[in-house]
């Protein structure tokens, strides 16, 4: 098996260069530059039913034995968990990122006085402020924290907006990236419900686009979503069926547009899902569950791509490997043909960047201002 292989640039002229003699298995996908941002399609959102146990979890019941929801940063080193028991958010230390084996406790906590019971918790991308959803009150409320990641240093802004009126059981939260859009999914009438946010992650700016989306087909006390970076793929679990369920937005961020995609998986390890956390590059997904007090840690499994007549598109990486963090990387989209395979993948990191994809037929550049590396 062929393993992919990124060499990191001394300087911004030097060569970054991927090689990998067998495409065969890949694990990683991006999707094509949309307005010059790159955005990141995991596997996971493409495959659900390709998840795999890792035989890793990490009991909390030692601060709550509720552990309702969770939420992670985005570089993996902090996972936060909201306990419906002591209604706190409870701040851990990973010190591998994304394995929950190295998780401990880090000693710091949030009380949340404004609510009765709460029951979904997230972070702004940057760790300066936190989202908590009530299902007391049937309200989101946001706190400042004065310290990046810190949930001790947290306090309530006192900006809040109420989602009653749309949902009388509200359990699961989410945001779009840029923090211009919110989401909100219940077990009162088993829908997601999308609200804009006028100024980016101002919940005071908060206000329903009366769209929805039902999932009472799949799961009758749905819990938590997940939606990829392009808002295309949302995953959804519940805590009857147990089961994460896959759907695809022909409109990006728009949840009147899902549909059932017919991918599921079942999670055997716990009987009462209510959280679930995706990695950012979809290689790795978090479940908890009030069942067994523990969150669950699944990989991907390698996902077999056609060796010849496939679409291509981005990066594809083999198991284990992390898609390296490149600030102007490009993707590509390549069609082979019958009894054409890709042989190397190199991007150059000199003038106009340049991406070259080499077959065993043919040789294809994208932005070819950048120099073409021999392999």
């Amino acid at each position: 098996m062929g393993l992919l292989e990124y060499k990191t640039p001394a300087a911004n002229t030097e060569t970054v260069l991927y090689t990998c003699p067998d495409f065969n298995r890949a694990t990683m996908f991006a999707s094509m530059t949309n307005g010059g941002t790159t955005i990141v399609t995991p596997p996971l959102y493409d495959n659900v039913s390709n998840i795999e146990y890792e035989g890793e979890n990490t009991d909390i019941s030692v601060q709550d034995t509720r552990p309702y929801a969770t939420h992670f940063s985005p570089d993996g080193l902090r996972c936060y968990v909201m306990g419906t028991d002591t209604n706190t958010v409870y701040q851990y230390s990973l010190s591998t990122p994304w394995d929950i084996t190295t998780m401990a406790y880090a000693s710091k906590s949030y009380f949340i006085s404004q609510e009765g019971v709460a029951s979904a918790v997230f972070f702004k991308d940057d760790g300066t402020k936190m989202f908590v959803l009530g299902t007391t009150n049937d309200t989101v409320y946001e706190y400042t924290l004065s310290v990046a990641w810190d949930v001790s240093t947290a306090s309530y802004s006192t900006f809040s907006k109420y989602i009653g009126t749309e949902e009388g059981a509200p359990r699961g939260l989410f945001f779009k990236p840029d923090g211009t859009k919110m989401y909100v999914i219940g077990t009162g009438s088993d829908s997601i419900y999308s609200y804009t946010l006028n100024t980016a992650w101002s919940i005071s700016s908060a206000v329903y686009d009366s769209l929805n989306f039902s999932v009472n087909s799949q799961e009758a006390a749905p819990t938590s979503i997940a939606i990829d970076s392009t808002g295309t793929k949302l995953l959804m679990i519940g805590q009857l069926e147990n089961t994460i369920f896959r759907y695809e937005l022909s409109t990006p961020w728009n949840i009147s547009t899902a549909s059932y995609s017919g991918d599921s998986i079942l999670i055997d390890e716990e009987p009462a899902c209510t959280s679930l956390s995706v990695k950012p590059d979809g290689l790795r997904c978090f479940v908890g569950g009030i069942g067994t007090d523990s969150i669950y840690q699944y990989n991907i499994n390698n996902q077999e791509v056609a060796p010849t007549g496939a679409e291509i598109e981005g990066w594809i990486m083999d198991k284990g490997e992390t898609l390296p963090v490149i600030q102007e990387q490009k993707v590509f989209k390549v069609i082979l043909e019958a009894n054409e395979t890709i042989t190397s993948v190199a991007y150059t990191l000199s003038e106009g960047q340049s991406l070259v994809v080499k077959s065993n037929t043919s040789t294809v550049t994208f932005h070819a201002n950048g120099q073409e590396v021999a392999i």
